[in-house]
């Protein structure tokens, strides 16, 4: 069998004998919509109108099955591919799990807060909590292919979490470091790092809500992919259920750059936002966006 597609017949299985025992057990089935409709207006006026925003956030519509077993089975398609985006693949996730214990098949893996390192591959998951530590711990070991991400990746920690992921690959997608490069921009096949440590940690107070995360990127593939450190700090406050507003800041060692962006969230309906905004690089503006945001 070809390198990299291991889980992939273990995935189909597994989701084949999910949908067989949901069947016999008239299971709960649900579709879900995630969409995110994105106008862009970048430097030096370049527009463009699609499917995922300047975040890297992807739209998808997905089907999840649930049975009386408690397992449950996920598939979700992208409805638009981010070019040179790290994957080509059109689902976006597909996988079986015992929610809480582990789950098999492409998923997104375990790393930090998910806003720098956030990128799906097919992985073996599991979920423990160790007592006398009261630490939650996360790890995955994934293969999705030749140039793409190989090795093990994992979290221990709640509201401060400590990742690692060693192995090939990472950060190529264009799902992951987006606070720093557009998503079209991504590594992509074959680039990424061997090594990837991270530290972060979110609080909230009524309102308001805070998140800090670091990152290092060691051991790049290719003399184009340099090691960085990058750091980003986002402070969120929802003065309603109707608004919100958060203001970011991330630094790229590598790039000698700071990054702000400025956003707010209008929410005429619960399921539906509309969420302006502003980047700036270095105090130049970098884009203006706005998003329809519609999650079902």
């Amino acid at each position: 069998m070809p390198p990299g597609h291991w889980l992939k017949p273990v995935a189909h299985v597994l989701l084949l004998y999910s949908a067989s025992t949901a069947y016999a057990q008239v299971p709960d089935v649900s579709i879900k919509l995630n969409l995110y409709g994105s106008y862009l207006s970048e430097q030096p006026g370049r527009t463009t109108v699609r499917l995922y925003d300047a975040l890297g956030h992807l739209s998808t519509v997905g089907l999840r099955v649930r049975t009386d077993l408690g397992f449950q089975a996920f598939v979700a398609q992208k409805l638009q591919l981010i070019p040179h985006g790290g994957d080509s693949d059109q689902l976006d996730e597909y996988y079986v799990e015992s929610p809480g214990n582990w789950i098999i098949g492409k998923q997104y893996l375990p790393f930090g807060q998910g806003a720098l390192i956030h990128e799906s591959a097919l992985a073996v998951r599991s979920s423990a909590y160790i007592t006398q530590l009261e630490l939650p711990v996360t790890f995955a070991a994934c293969d999705a292919g030749p140039g793409r991400q190989v090795g093990v990746i994992g979290r221990v920690g709640d509201h401060f979490g400590v990742s690692g992921a060693f192995g090939q690959h990472f950060g190529i997608s264009g799902t992951s470091l987006a606070l720093i490069r557009p998503p079209t921009q991504a590594a992509d096949v074959g680039h990424g790092f061997d090594d990837v440590y991270g530290i972060d940690y979110s609080s909230q107070q009524d309102e308001w809500s805070f998140r800090v995360e670091g990152l290092l990127l060691r051991g790049p593939e290719t003399p184009s992919d340099k090691s960085d450190v990058v750091a980003d700090l986002a402070v969120h406050y929802d003065p309603s259920a109707q608004r919100g507003y958060e203001v970011g800041v991330t630094h790229s060692a590598r790039e000698r750059a700071d990054f702000v962006r400025i956003q707010g969230f209008i929410k005429p309906y619960t399921k539906l936002s509309i969420e302006p905004m502003v980047r700036f690089r270095n105090a130049q503006l970098l884009d203006v966006s706005v998003v329809l945001h519609v999650k079902l």
